[in-house]
């Protein structure tokens, strides 16, 4: 059996898609954790108490090396396994993050690394909540449908960054290959973005 992704990681991943495809740029794990800025989330909530946001993280893009293709394969995959041990419904953006912080050799983790965050002793906070329970201030408000917008967060990641950057409410965009039923294929096993996660009952293929 293969765990679905959360709504607000589905949300999370499709907005990093479409983040590399604004630049024309390969999707990589910096991507995934700029996505993670895009809409309220545990991942999110925890950065921005360490003082991190996306206006850090792309100060320090341009900094950092190149890594492997199969970086983001690799992190959805461990993202997957983080949230299976922790008996978790759904795989959601703080087991994402989880995930990046235990990548050394990503693009991600040296953004983090070089934002002044400790990354090991956050991964490991993060861990704890993950197994033990979230404490109230994770609390995520749950949207009604009518709210369900989110936030655009543009980037150029061509060149220099400028301090400002344009948020603005954007709809749904196109988010790339999908398979042979017409779903996106975007490493996790899906379901319609108005249905609560749940647990899939087929085999995850993750590709050659």
């Amino acid at each position: 059996m293969s765990l679905h992704a959360s709504v607000e990681l589905r949300q999370v991943l499709a907005e990093a898609e479409d983040i590399a495809t604004q630049v024309s740029q390969r999707l990589t794990t910096a991507h995934l954790l700029l996505g993670l800025f895009t809409l309220e989330n545990r991942a999110k909530i925890l950065l921005n108490e360490k003082g991190i946001d996306e206006d850090t993280l792309l100060e320090y893009v341009h900094t950092t090396s190149n890594e492997s293709p199969d970086a983001v394969k690799s992190v959805k995959r461990k993202a997957a396994e983080i949230a299976s041990g922790a008996g978790a419904p759904a795989v959601d953006c703080l087991h994402l993050l989880v995930a990046i912080c235990g990548l050394r050799h990503s693009v991600a983790f040296q953004l983090l690394e070089k934002s002044g965050l400790s990354v090991a002793q956050f991964r490991n906070m993060a861990l704890s909540y993950v197994t033990s329970g979230y404490p109230r201030r994770l609390t995520v408000k749950k949207r009604s449908s009518k709210s369900r917008g989110r936030q655009k967060v543009e980037v150029n990641l061509s060149s220099p960054p400028a301090r400002s950057r344009s948020v603005s409410s954007a709809p749904a965009v196109e988010r790339g290959p999908v398979d042979e039923d017409g779903r996106p294929e975007i490493g996790f096993a899906q379901r319609p973005m108005d249905e609560p996660a749940g647990i899939e009952n087929e085999e995850q293929d993750d590709g050659p």
